[in-house]
């Protein structure tokens, strides 16, 4: 490549790019090639990128240098993701083919082929792994919710409801409504600014991240499941069916109380969501995030789904959204509205990719799915109830004019008949002009060929009906014959049009065979070109690969020779320090003996020693003991004694008690024996006060009956009896003698209670006394004991014996002291010898280790080597020369291979644009012939179907057009002839009935007033609709403009990002950028290609389409920003992805990590395990932050999940 200025500065201005895109990025210029621009290498946490700069012709010596540049540094690079940006100049021009031609070559690395236009910044936009371009700068706008835009363009709240809200009311419900007043008149809509003058609040949102989800009872999962989920990504990997969809159900659930794909499912949610085995268990899914610094855990149960548990409190939907996206949501806004935004801009489901038929067939995304895309639902729902309500009511207006148009025609009507009947009736109705008149109708019937055999001649309304008869199989037999004239001249017109149509029919038919030959030999052509190019590709990259691996080789050669000779010196150092190390070893293993020995020493000495202090320990607690007893000995021998004497008081005081228990007995038969003989006498008193009681009613004077004493007065008398009844003498005396026993009685309980106290404490007493023995008793056992571990005995001598013991246990004890500190010192001794000769034996061990390992690296390294040149059947131990000699030799090979699979491929190239032009032209000429032939087949139909129809009027094709015209005049006459005839039947019928007449007079009158009425009730109607035409026309105008002005927003702001993504995922070679334009509320996909506009549909595979759906929503969801939630879940995304649409897609999913709009945390569910394989290798830089789950079977219990390492 020529240098130039220009050229020169491009890697400086290149690297200030990329420093500004990319914080923490180190760079580097490397001079690789001569005669080339320097290349330069930015090396980041986890990726090492180069960007070359030149020509076609430069390519392939840049990137041959920069893999060499590599493997000089492979051990350090060795982790990291490898590409190879290749910059091409402005200026510069290339094959078509190459750009593809590099990307497609994944071997070593990925590679991207760029053009450096002005704008360095658009020329990188690209690159997937670099952080998407910030959006128009300003706060993003989106449009109120549907209602809310009603509501505040002066419609009233409820008419807003009813229209915007799904399954509210229906349209004709609505119409009935504003019709009857409930909504109020139909004043005009205020007047607002479009979508621009929306109020721009910025709103700061605080993030939040999802940290784990728990299921249970939910879809597939039956047991209680927890995902761990990574801060920045996490993969779900496993076989269809198998519990990943319902991870994703699980969170919309969690997050919406509902599950957007299974909103019409039947027997809704409660049914499908719930697991089927799990009964009545409860369906429950937690969320726990994190949102500034706090931990939040919601849960949601399908029993109550509008509601979760926001921390142990109950929160409705609207509330957990906001807790979610960070800020509160509007009041005006409904929660369904907000629920179909975070969808959006939050989770691509299969679903979507479902949608994307309409792409394939009208490429364009349909105002549905631009609804869904942008959640503008509540737009789509409104201003189709506005639709259906304007229909309504434009029919209903139009059904109003049409009554008013039909009743004042049928009015105009009755009043040319009223006024012909007032006529007739002023004339002569005298019986000689009615038989004249009679007579004279009869004749004209006759004249004119009616047949009125069997009617009276005075019938008129028999022969009123025979005429209307004529005159209606006239008029039908006319409209037949009017009919027949158009089928002969038709009939004649097709049939001169045959032997043309014929003629060109058999033309298109060999135009057809003379281009299927064409194409089949053009295709066969193709076909042996193209076998012929891949043998020569499949040389080339044979050649290929043994030139790169002889570059290796030369490139290794010095290296496998210095490891070689390196490994021989440090082998023969290595066997001389194993023998140092072995004989310090045996002088080690002898020190480590005597400080054994000498440390076995010391231990033997101090237990001896702690024998001797311990048996000085137990003798002084026994002389303790000892002192104790000689106190406690008296107490012993007094207690005893007291003892002996409680034991004596005691059983005196219970003979004492004894004996008054049997006086206590005797007594207490005394006074059961006086009760007795007391309960005896009241008997017999009782008796004799009931005879006194008699007496005393038969009391007449002071004396007695009885006695005859004389009381003095008949009271006195009385009272004497009645004292006499009140106490009886000898049950006096009984009373008085119970009374004394049981005094007694008494005075012996006393006395036993007395001495029972007595006892009691007599026996208290002797319970301590004994409770004090005992315990001296266990002093002298245990001071006993104490003696006998000392081998001594209770006796008087005792203490004499102690105090000799105690001498002999303090020698004891000294002798011990000097035998320890003695071995002390011996040990100290062994231990400095066997510190020295420990050092001495690690500094050679350590030197041996060192030594073993760099022998172990260079062997390493070598075997390294040596595996990769088997594996390229590469023999190291051949000279650098052969290497470059056959490498050389490779190059001349793989140039002249390249140079026939060019030429092979131009043909090809060619021969493909001959055999598409030969397929076109068979595809015009089965297009031109299908077509000649669907006219053939229809002029055919089309004479049957005349002659059908003649036929059916019982005419032959060879009837001619002056013969129908003769028979049209016939029926015309017959017809004139019937009508006038029938009126003047009328009018003799009239004149007949002159009371008939008045009632027809009558009747008509009612008719035509009743008519009246019907217009003007019809007018009123037509009236009362015709504001609310307008009214709902305005309605569907505002919806329609907003929802349009919003996708074209949309369009503006975010369709070069949509068109930037599209080309990370995927670029199509040949063609330009995709764009994106609003075509009212629907989204116009098209491509250009030098200079004309095409559909991509038409030339895209399926995963390209694939990609435009996946871009828009990936703009959508990274551009928002009206929700400060991070996640952006992704159920299955890459179906019909190849390896090169997965790269682009996790190198995305990196770039999107450092966009300015923050970063994302992204959980994405596949099938693909290559997509696993990658994302582990792309993602294992970010730790924690990447997990990674394997689907591994279902059962009865549900999914069985494992994590899988990064």
């Amino acid at each position: 490549m020529q240098s130039s200025p220009e050229a020169m500065s491009l890697p400086a201005e290149l690297q200030s790019n990329l420093a500004n895109l990319l914080e923490g990025a180190t760079f580097s210029e490397e001079s690789l090639q001569d005669g080339c621009l320097p290349v330069l290498v930015m090396l980041r946490q986890h990726a090492l990128t180069a960007f070359a700069f030149g020509d076609q012709a430069d390519y392939q010596p840049l990137y041959e240098a920069f893999k060499r540049h590599y493997l000089k540094s492979s051990a350090q690079w060795s982790t990291k993701d490898v590409a190879f940006v290749y910059c091409l100049p402005a200026d510069v021009p290339v094959d078509s083919g190459f750009c593809s031609r590099v990307e497609v070559d994944v071997y070593f690395c990925r590679k991207y082929v760029i053009r450096l236009d002005g704008d360095l910044a658009n020329s990188l936009a690209r690159l997937p792994f670099l952080p998407l371009s910030p959006i128009t700068p300003g706060v993003q706008t989106r449009p109120p919710s549907a209602q809310t835009l009603l509501h505040q363009r002066n419609i009233k709240a409820e008419l807003a409801k009813a229209l915007v809200v799904p399954l509210t009311s229906s349209a004709s419900t609505i119409l009935t409504g504003c019709l009857a007043g409930t909504y109020g008149p139909p004043e005009a809509l205020q007047s607002a600014a479009g979508l621009s003058a929306i109020a721009e609040v910025g709103e700061d949102r605080a993030q939040s991240i999802l940290k784990s989800i728990s299921i249970q009872n939910f879809r597939a999962y039956r047991t209680k499941k927890v995902f761990e989920l990574g801060s920045a990504v996490t993969i779900l990997y496993g076989p269809n069916g198998f519990g990943k969809t319902s991870f994703f159900d699980a969170l919309d659930f969690a997050v919406t109380g509902g599950v957007g794909r299974l909103a019409k499912a039947p027997g809704g949610l409660a049914r499908v969501a719930k697991h089927l085995d799990s009964q009545n268990d409860p369906t429950e899914v937690s969320l726990t995030l994190e949102r500034e610094g706090k931990m939040h855990v919601i849960t949601r149960n399908l029993a109550d789904h509008n509601n979760a548990l926001v921390n142990g409190k109950t929160t409705p939907r609207k509330e957990v959204l906001s807790l979610l996206t960070g800020g509160t949501a509007p009041g005006a806004d409904r929660v369904d509205s907000l629920v179909d935004l975070f969808r959006a801009t939050h989770l691509f489901s299969q679903e979507n990719q479902e949608l994307t038929q309409d792409v394939a067939s009208k490429c364009e995304l349909s105002s549905e799915l631009v609804s869904r895309m942008l959640a503008f639902e509540d737009y789509a729902s409104g201003l189709k109830k506005a639709e259906e309500v304007l229909k309504l009511a434009e029919q209903e207006h139009s059904k109003a004019a049409t009554e008013v148009a039909n009743t004042q025609q049928a009015i105009a009507q009755e009043r040319k008949e009223l006024e012909r009947l007032e006529g007739l009736a002023a004339s002569d109705t005298s019986s000689e002009a009615l038989e004249a008149r009679f007579a004279d109708l009869k004749e004209a019937i006759s004249t004119s060929g009616f047949d009125i055999s069997g009617i009276a001649p005075r019938d008129t309304r028999g022969l009123r009906a025979t005429l209307d008869a004529a005159a209606a199989e006239a008029v039908s037999w006319r409209a037949v014959l009017s009919r027949a004239i158009e089928h002969v001249g038709t009939l004649s017109t097709l049939r001169g049009q045959l032997e043309p149509m014929q003629a060109q029919l058999t033309e298109r038919q060999a135009q057809l065979q003379q281009a299927e030959t064409h194409e089949k030999e053009a295709s066969e052509l193709l076909g042996t070109l193209s076998s012929r190019l891949a043998q020569l590709k499949t040389q080339e990259q044979g050649i290929q690969l043994r030139r790169d691996w002889l570059t290796w080789a030369a490139s290794v050669q010095p290296e496998y020779e210095q490891l070689t000779s390196q490994t021989q010196s440090m082998a023969a150092g290595l066997a001389t320090l194993s023998s140092q190390v072995s004989q310090q070893r045996e002088t080690l293993e002898q020190a480590q003996a005597v400080q054994r020995e000498t440390a076995a020493s010391v231990q033997r000495a101090e237990a001896a020693f702690k024998a001797a202090s311990e048996k000085r320990a137990r003798l002084q607690s026994v002389k303790d003991v000892a002192a104790a007893w000689e106190q406690a000995a008296p107490i012993l021998v007094e207690l005893l004694n007291a003892e002996i004497q409680f034991q004596t008081s005691i059983e005196e005081l219970r003979r004492q008690f004894g004996e008054g228990q049997q006086a206590e007995h005797s007594q207490e038969l005394l006074v059961a024996r006086a009760e007795r003989e007391l309960v005896e006498a009241r008997s017999s008193d009782s008796r004799l006060k009931e005879l006194i009681s008699e007496l005393r009613s038969h009391v007449d004077g002071p004396n007695c009956q009885l006695c005859g004493h004389d009381h003095g007065s008949t009271e006195g008398l009385l009272a004497a009896i009645d004292q006499r009844m009140q106490h009886g003498d000898h049950v006096v005396l009984l009373s008085e003698v119970v009374a004394t026993k049981r005094s007694a009685l008494q005075t012996l309980v006393g006395q036993q209670q007395a001495l029972a106290e007595r006892i009691k404490q007599e026996e208290l007493r002797l319970t301590h006394a004994q409770m004090q023995r005992s315990h001296l008793e266990r002093q002298r056992a245990s001071y006993e004991a104490s003696l006998s571990l000392l081998g001594l005995s209770l006796t008087r001598e005792t203490p004499q014996q102690m105090q000799s013991l105690n001498i002999q246990i303090h020698e004891n004890e000294l002798n011990a002291a000097e035998a320890v500190g003695s071995a002390r010192q011996l040990l100290e001794a062994a231990e400095t010898t066997l510190a020295s000769d420990l050092a001495s034996y690690q500094a050679l061990d350590k030197q041996r280790q060192i030594t073993e390992s760099a022998l172990s690296d260079a062997q390493r390294r070598l075997t390294e080597l040596l595996n990769q040149a088997n594996r390229g059947s590469i023999n190291l131990a051949n000279g650098l020369q052969v290497f470059t000699d056959a490498e050389r030799t490779a190059e001349e090979q793989r140039v002249a291979i390249s140079v026939a699979a060019q030429s092979a491929n131009e043909q090809a190239d060619r021969q493909k644009a001959v055999q598409a032009a030969a397929k076109a032209a068979v595809t015009a000429a089965r297009t031109s012939h299908q077509q000649a032939n669907q006219d053939w087949t229809v002029h055919q139909a089309r004479i049957r179907s005349v002659l059908s129809e003649l036929a059916a009027a019982k005419f032959d094709s060879a009837v001619s057009p002056e013969e129908l015209h003769q028979q049209v005049e016939v029926a015309t006459a017959r017809e004139v002839s019937a009508l006038g005839l029938r009126d003047r039947t009328a009018e003799l019928e009239v004149a007949v009935d002159t009371a008939a007449t008045s009632a027809a007079f009558e009747n008509i009158r009612k008719r035509i007033l009743a008519n009246e009425a019907t217009i003007q009730n019809a007018t009123s109607r037509a009236r009362k609709v015709q504001p609310w035409v307008g009214y709902f026309t305005e309605i569907k105008k505002l919806l329609s403009t907003q929802q349009a002005l919003a996708t074209d927003h949309f369009i503006t702001e975010y369709g070069p990002r949509t068109a930037v993504i599209q080309q990370r995922l995927r670029p199509v070679y040949g063609f330009g950028e995709i764009e994106v334009s609003s075509k009212d509320s629907a989204i116009g996909i098209r491509v250009r290609r030098k200079g004309e506009t095409l559909r991509p549909t038409d030339f895209f595979s399926q995963s390209q389409v694939q990609t435009l759906i996946l871009g828009l929503f990936l703009t959508a969801c990274s551009s928002q920003t009206w929700s400060g939630f991070s996640s952006i879940m992704m159920d299955d995304p890459v179906t019909h992805f190849d390896d090169l649409n997965t790269y682009a897609l996790l190198d995305l999913i990196l770039g999107l990590q450092s966009s300015p709009e923050g970063e994302r945390q992204f959980v994405i569910s596949t099938c693909d395990e290559k997509l696993l394989q990658l994302a582990r290798h792309k993602f294992r830089h970010m730790g924690a932050a990447a997990k990674f789950y394997r689907f591994q079977a279902i059962g009865a219990e549900g999914p069985m999940v494992s994590e899988i390492p990064a």
